[in-house]
């Protein structure tokens, strides 16, 4: 690099390879200051104090000099930045009141309010008269809540009571859940659905009775047609009598 490069020179060492000049170190009693400077413009940014320099007789002066220059700069840099700021009072009357929406000096969360961005410096034309914006920012709010107002109004459904206009609706004679009148339509299908219903039970109600008839019918045909002693004694006029063997009747 070109400090590399400086340092090199000033230290006059022609007799240095690459591998002693990566090990090699320069001792803090060749600078002025003691120690090594970053800021290309300092004197330290290289060494400068060596027996064979006459500027080692008196090597303050130079670092005075670069202290008496950066306070210079630092100084004029300062007033620059001082001339170029905003000044962050209230632009308004003092005699007026900063309203609901928006207090001049601050910033603005709505994009299409003035102070959206930052608009009033020294070197703008704007800045003689900041508040013509705002004017014009507040009437066309006042335009857009009054026709969104207007438009929800129009559009938002009467929530009061359906009875004489010049009673008012309270919770005396609001009328109930259940006695509020359904749409013709909605009845219609209530209707509709209740016959069918009501059909459908009548149809499995005499499902059921048949089916019960059924099953009393076909109770009794199995029992006439086992085996037992109460079915033979009930046809006992059918039976075969043998002479040689008596009737038994138990």
């Amino acid at each position: 690099s070109n400090r590399r490069r400086l340092w090199l020179q000033v230290i006059k060492r022609v007799d240095w390879n690459e591998d002693i000049i990566k090990n090699a170190r320069v001792c803090s009693a060749h600078f002025i200051s003691g120690e090594a400077s970053l800021d290309s413009s300092s004197p330290d940014f290289v060494p400068s104090v060596f027996m064979y320099t006459k500027q080692s007789q008196n090597p303050n002066a130079k670092m005075d000099r670069y202290h008496r220059k950066r306070r210079r700069a630092d100084t004029a840099a300062n007033q620059s930045v001082t001339s170029e700021t905003p000044e962050q009072e209230c632009s308004m009357d003092p005699e007026q009141e900063c309203s609901m929406d928006h207090c001049p000096g601050e910033a603005s969360l709505d994009s299409s309010s003035p102070d959206f961005v930052p608009s009033v410096f020294m070197y703008t034309k704007q800045s003689q008269n900041p508040n013509a914006k705002m004017d014009r920012y507040h009437r066309k709010r006042r335009r857009a809540d009054t026709a969104a107002n207007q438009s929800v109004t129009s559009e938002t459904p009467e929530q009061e009571c359906s009875m004489d206009p010049e009673q008012e609706c309270s919770m005396d004679h609001c009328p109930a859940e259940e006695d509020i009148p359904v749409p013709k339509r909605e009845y219609d299908d209530l209707n509709l659905r209740y016959s069918q219903l009501q059909e459908e039970y009548v149809n499995l109600r005499q499902e059921f009775d048949t089916l019960r008839a059924e099953n009393v019918k076909l109770k009794e045909e199995l029992q006439k047609s086992t085996f037992s002693y109460t079915t033979a004694r009930q046809h006992c006029s059918t039976w075969v009598h043998i002479p040689q063997f008596p009737d038994v009747i138990i």
